[in-house]
């Protein structure tokens, strides 16, 4: 009898506890950022940059934007002008300037500097 009190408080906690671990699992991030894959997919390409962690990193942003523009969530700062900035490496200015823009557009804060990021991107 002792125990049985014991069993049904310890299932009730139980239950409670992974109730409230789901509850946090589903909830969407305050901001309405959607981070994806992102810190992985950065951190692969950045211990060892080369032409598939590249696809998978500009894979993850694109993943990133996709879900923002079938409204699912916010893009976080930076990601359309990381983006810019991948294929201005790769000597694609007119692709990279189509990325600034965006970051421009949305976070009018980075305005200048996606400005000056354009410029440069027209002279690739």
């Amino acid at each position: 009898m002792f125990g049985s009190s014991y069993m049904v408080r310890g299932t009730a906690a139980l239950l409670l506890a992974a109730a409230l671990l789901g509850g946090c699992a589903t909830q969407p991030h305050p901001t309405g950022f959607y981070w994806g894959n992102y810190s992985q997919a950065f951190y692969e390409y950045q211990k060892d940059p080369n032409a598939s962690t590249l696809q998978s990193y500009k894979d993850c942003l694109l993943d990133i934007i996709s879900r923002a523009d079938s409204g699912r969530s916010k893009v976080p700062p930076g990601v359309f002008a990381e983006l810019g900035k991948l294929y201005l490496d790769e000597g694609n200015g007119g692709e990279a300037i189509r990325w600034f823009q965006r970051e421009a557009t949305t976070f009018p804060e980075s305005g200048v500097l996606m400005k000056s990021l354009i410029e440069k991107a027209g002279k690739a």
